[in-house]
């Protein structure tokens, strides 16, 4: 089957770029938060209400997903993009500007729905506009840009923290270079009448199975930026601009590890990505645990963000293998959704663990629940996968 290519450089900047949105809606203001919660510590549940600013977006980017991949299947790809954009410069830009916690909430949910557009669009374009290793070498660029904007945009938030709690939300109108971009550069890909292959209603558990990977993948990771910064000022004294680069170093390792996944592609194939991540990822959480000095601690980032290099391509990847054009939207979208519900609850599940006030022991239990998932994704994946091989 042909698929619809286009090779002229700026298209795939323009989505690229794009990728970094994703990040930057939540962990830019991470650095932040103790600032927010002083600012608004006279409000009644001001502490709870202050972690949700950092993942209500998610809660609607949950709602949203699902909509916005129905839309970019029906309608078409460009103009939700477009529209995305405008509306997550608006509603990002619009947290210096709030004068309550409940302004501030109802500012991130509309963020939230504007990134599953941007989200959903972006990467249906992508992979509309390139196939074979191209679309893997780009859908492991585009990993890499989300978390390499994420090193940017979380340094600049903390380095920003240190003005004032507002200084980092003018940081969403970069949105706006990226909509300048997609004005000139985008095209709507030609409607294309494509049946929904067998492998789109067979292998429909083998899709569920990855979203399961991301989602618990979210719930452990998103424990970092919520609550990494209070655990830096408790032990170390570390505030602002310090806990947005301790941050960044799992980002940044991310991004590194992700402009790889094309080359180590050859060495291994989805499913022993997926394991190899978790595993990781518990082997990293361990040593956060385990850590009483900041050079520690940040050895056990960078481990994280090397795991999340190994997922999150790969993940991507094997979808859009397993998609229909008839039905790629709604795939990709359910990974998003997949993702951000599982950063959304990330503070709801985790709640037992941090209740005992004793970070040591919560990051050493993600670390061998994770590990413990490795072991079953051998299982799981494998089993999924012979079942609905085509």
């Amino acid at each position: 089957r042909k698929c619809f290519m286009w090779t002229w450089p700026p298209v795939a900047l323009t989505l690229l770029l794009a990728s970094t949105l994703t990040v930057m809606s939540g962990a830019t203001i991470s650095p932040a938060l103790p600032r927010i919660a002083a600012a608004f510590a006279d409000e009644p549940n001001a502490e709870f209400l202050v972690r949700l600013v950092l993942t209500i977006p998610a809660l609607f980017i949950v709602v949203g997903g699902p909509i916005a991949g129905w839309i970019v299947d029906t309608q078409g790809r460009r103009t939700l993009f477009l529209v995305a954009l405008a509306g997550y410069a608006a509603a990002g830009v619009s947290g210096a500007f709030a004068g309550s916690l409940t302004e501030l909430l109802i500012g991130r949910a509309l963020l939230g729905i504007s990134v599953a557009g941007v989200m959903t669009a972006s990467t249906t374009l992508l992979i509309d506009s390139f196939e074979g290793p191209a679309r893997m070498k780009l859908l492991g660029s585009q990993a890499a840009f989300a978390s390499g904007g994420g090193v940017v945009f979380v340094l600049a938030g903390g380095a920003l923290s240190e003005v004032g709690w507002q200084a980092p939300f003018y940081i969403y109108l970069f949105s706006l270079v990226v909509l300048a971009l997609a004005v000139l550069y985008i095209p709507e890909p030609p409607r294309a009448a494509a049946p929904v292959g067998p492998q789109a209603g067979t292998r429909m558990p083998l899709v569920w199975a990855i979203y399961a990977a991301g989602f618990m993948s979210q719930v452990a990771f998103y424990s970092i930026p919520l609550q990494l910064p209070f655990l830096l000022k408790e032990e170390y004294g570390v505030t602002g601009t310090g806990a947005g680069f301790a941050i960044a170093v799992s980002t940044l390792f991310m991004a590194a590890t992700s402009l790889n996944f094309f080359r180590l592609r050859t060495w291994m194939d989805y499913p022993r990505f997926i394991t190899l991540a978790f595993a990781m990822m518990g082997v990293g959480f361990i040593v956060i645990a385990a850590s009483h000095t900041l050079a520690l601690m940040l050895v056990g980032l960078a481990v994280v963000g090397t795991s999340f290099g190994l997922l999150m391509p790969p993940s991507s990847s094997w979808l859009s293998e397993l998609a229909s054009l008839s039905n790629r939207g709604r795939v990709m979208g359910g990974m998003g959704t997949a993702i951000f519900l599982g950063q959304f609850l990330s503070p709801v599940i985790t709640a037992p663990i941090w209740a005992s006030g004793n970070y040591h022991f919560a990051y050493s239990l993600t670390g061998g629940a994770l590990l413990a998932a490795a072991l079953g994704s051998v299982f799981v994946l494998r089993r999924v996968q012979r079942v609905n091989a085509p």
